[in-house]
């Protein structure tokens, strides 16, 4: 492949990545294939907490749920992703296992049935594979649903969970901290 050919597909990536920022794209699970030889551009993913809108007080009928009023809720009518008030990223609670990456988030849903959730890479040529595992407590729902997400790959992620009256996305930069 000749010098111009690679820095014209580099392009095309690049702009392809700039329009799915933009416009917020989020898409379900998509098939893995084998890592893109391209470099992955993580710098324009902001996963931060401050990032993700809207913020709102405690969910109504939270706390005696067993929410916490010092927690971040990021969300809105009847559903949220809770945060606990000393993180301030989403990959900061990101760890690494044997095949891939492991993260826990709260979800908080006022629904009696479980939210939709999709979990996508949207930095890549080929995105990776990402799944969530909704494990309500036995208090039921509406309440908590304590979900771990996997990913398979360091990248940018959007993660969507969805209820009857209301959606919260939030982003989840996973960075391989043992890699050279």
């Amino acid at each position: 492949m000749s010098r111009s050919s690679r820095a014209a597909q580099w392009l095309c990536f690049l702009m392809a990545g700039c329009v799915l920022s933009l416009f917020g794209c989020n898409g379900s699970n998509t098939t893995a294939g084998p890592p893109s030889p391209l470099r992955t551009v993580t710098s324009a993913c902001d996963d931060s907490i401050a990032a993700a809108a809207p913020h709102a007080t405690v969910p109504p009928g939270a706390v005696q749920a067993g929410l916490s009023a010092t927690d971040v809720y990021i969300g809105s009518r009847g559903i949220w992703f809770a945060a606990g008030p000393q993180e301030h990223s989403w990959g900061q609670v990101v760890q690494r296992v044997r095949d891939g990456y492991d993260f826990k988030v709260a979800i908080y849903t006022l629904d009696s049935f479980l939210p939709e959730v999709t979990v996508s890479r949207i930095d890549a040529e080929r995105g990776g594979m990402g799944n969530a595992d909704l494990r309500p407590t036995s208090a039921g729902l509406p309440g908590w649903v304590p979900t771990l997400f996997h990913l398979s790959t360091p990248g940018c992620w959007a993660v969507s969970a969805v209820g009857s009256k209301g959606r919260v996305d939030i982003r989840v930069r996973v960075v391989d901290r043992h890699s050279p």
